[in-house]
């Protein structure tokens, strides 16, 4: 698939076509001058596709050199995408030739070397894509100020090694080396990509000493669907180094690698992004050589999962429906309707295995194991109907000890449920993705829900309560058929009050609303199923205390909408 790829581009006339370095997450083709751009990533779980499409490449700079101008001197003759001939006098010497090395366990075409030459240097380019285990830890802080944790690298990185030859007979003064990556994360050829240099050390992952990084990235990768990033590292300080957008032979990063004046600048983007770094050895000797190294790396970061913010809301009834099964009789006129019209909130807990489903780094693959696992459930400290719901907390250890079933009717607002998970990974994870944390092998989830309520969530209690029974006593939890009504009417004007912004007749009306229901409490059930008069009301006993969850209810709505003067 990768050798296709190639020769289409080619017919394009958009490629270079050169050796190959392969591992089993990307491939890189490149010529005798180590000059490519082509890159494919081939990820599991993603479509194979290019991240480069511009150029990765290095110059040379040092005094004399036989340029107009006396210019830096880019290694290969000829660069593609864009495609334009260089001001380059070197030579292949030998062409860049890879091949599989059995010490080396990274399967296929694992090393390569190739050496170029001109007047003054002879260039010997080694390359040897290598198994990083947990991959690299690149930073995304500019200029190494910031909290954003590293991302990891995939384990397959390419080192990338200059021997530099004085071959002229007399010293060459002020060699300078460039090496510079202009690339196109996701694909994306359009001028919408990043870029940092990053010289913190992140002490994670391998190779932590090659940590002055330059990474280019797209736009996702702040976002859930995330990016590619490409970038290369080395593992002393540069002299030099920018950021910024490619440009052509007179702007941009090119021209100022050709003019010697890269700016420092440490993080650019949106724009068709381009990195370089300058590296610097005064005097050369005759005979003598210098050498320097850098990794090459590619990373398809996707931002773990993060359990939700803000606890996640639940409610006591809901609007349902029999689905037509148990309708209105109405004689010869037959059955219709719904007489169920809502449902009791519960709130269930799926662990799947190992908690799987709480777990990010299951989320994404890691191996991890469980720890610990907690949930803790605290009920507030109520007004109303004190006596009936006490403040209390409920504090569950252990998968076997944890109840996963909880019926919602008599759970009063602000209840909370909090459930903490701590688990293990065999490799250094990165559980918030681009936060503070660093890659580490402990980690803690935790997860929220609460109990909330609305004018409408009350309405679908009082159905609830309307349809369920008071015990074996024949009637309803609200078994007053004149009061039902009223109660709805209540609340629809309290709500029609509240959205027309009549926030005064809502409050009164809400306060109505509570002194009809006070006055409707029975602790007792009828002792006739009688429709309606004494006798009959709204259910208070402790087994069913619906007239005080209303008043609960209320008191926590009218708090939140502002409608109700909240305690001192």
């Amino acid at each position: 698939m990768v050798f296709l790829l190639c020769v289409l581009l080619l017919a394009a006339g958009g490629s270079v076509f050169g050796q190959d370095l392969q591992s089993p997450d990307w491939q890189i083709f490149l010529d005798g001058f180590a000059y490519t751009d082509l890159v494919t990533v081939t990820f599991p779980g993603t479509d194979a596709h290019g991240v480069l499409t511009g150029d990765w490449s290095g110059a040379v700079r040092y005094d004399g050199i036989e340029t107009d101008g006396g210019r830096s001197m880019l290694l290969p003759p000829r660069f593609f995408s864009p495609d334009f001939t260089t001001n380059s006098a070197f030579e292949v010497l030998d062409p860049m030739y890879t091949y599989h090395d059995p010490s080396n366990s990274v399967p296929g075409k694992n090393t390569g070397r190739s050496r170029i030459v001109n007047n003054d240097l002879l260039i010997e380019i080694l390359v040897q894509m290598k198994y990083v285990p947990g991959g690299m830890a690149i930073g995304l802080n500019p200029g190494g100020a910031g909290y954003a944790g590293p991302i990891m690298t995939s384990p397959y990185v390419m080192f990338q090694t200059y021997n530099i030859r004085n071959i002229r007979g007399t010293a060459i003064s002020n060699l300078s080396l460039y090496q510079f990556l202009h690339a196109h994360p996701n694909d994306d050829l359009s001028t919408d990509n990043f870029g940092v240099y990053d010289p913190k050390i992140y002490a994670v992952g391998g190779y932590p000493d090659y940590h002055y990084d330059i990474s280019t990235y797209g736009r996702g990768l702040f976002l859930p669907e995330g990016s590619d990033v490409v970038g290369f590292s080395a593992n002393t300080a540069p002299a030099a180094y920018a950021v910024g957008a490619y440009g052509s032979d007179l702007a941009g990063i090119i021209a100022d690698i050709y003019d010697d004046r890269l700016s420092g600048l440490n993080a650019a983007g949106p724009t068709d992004i381009c990195g370089a770094m300058k590296f610097h050895w005064g005097s050369l000797a005759p005979g003598q050589t210098v050498s320097q190294t850098f990794a090459f790396w590619v990373a398809n970061w996707k931002n773990p999962p993060q359990p939700p913010s803000e606890p996640i809301s639940l409610l006591q009834a809901y609007e349902g429906s029999s689905r037509g099964a148990s309708g209105h009789h109405k004689g010869y006129k037959g059955i219709e309707g719904d007489t169920t019209s809502a449902v009791p909130g519960v709130f269930t807990i799926v662990p799947g295995d190992k908690w799987e489903n709480f777990v990010g780094a299951a989320q994404v693959g890691v191996p991890y194991t469980p720890k610990s696992v907690s949930l803790v459930k605290q009920t507030p400290s109520i007004v109303q109907c004190a006596d009936v719901f006490p403040a209390h907390g409920v504090q569950q250890q252990g998968t076997p000890s944890i109840r996963t079933w909880w019926p919602l009717m008599y759970e009063v607002p602000q209840t909370m449920w909090t459930l903490t998970i701590t688990y293990g990974t065999s490799v250094p994870w990165d559980d918030d993705g681009l936060g503070p944390h660093k890659p580490t092998y402990v980690h803690t989830e935790t997860w929220r829900w609460y109990v909330d309520a609305t004018l409408e969530s009350m309405k679908n209690l009082l159905a609830l309560f309307h349809e369920l029974p008071f015990s074996t006593d024949e009637v309803p939890l609200i078994s007053d058929e004149k009061l039902y009504p009223q109660l709805v009417e209540k609340l629809d004007a309290v709500a029609y009050a509240w959205e027309s912004g009549d926030h005064i007749s809502a409050g009164i009306l809400l306060g109505e609303f509570e002194m009809q229901v006070m006055d409707a409490c029975i602790a007792t059930s009828p002792a006739k199923p009688n429709p309606t008069g004494p006798g009959t009301g709204i259910a208070n006993s402790a087994e069913n205390p619906a007239c005080c969850k209303l008043l609960a209810d209320s008191e926590y709505v009218g708090g939140r909408l502002g409608l109700l003067q909240p305690v001192q």
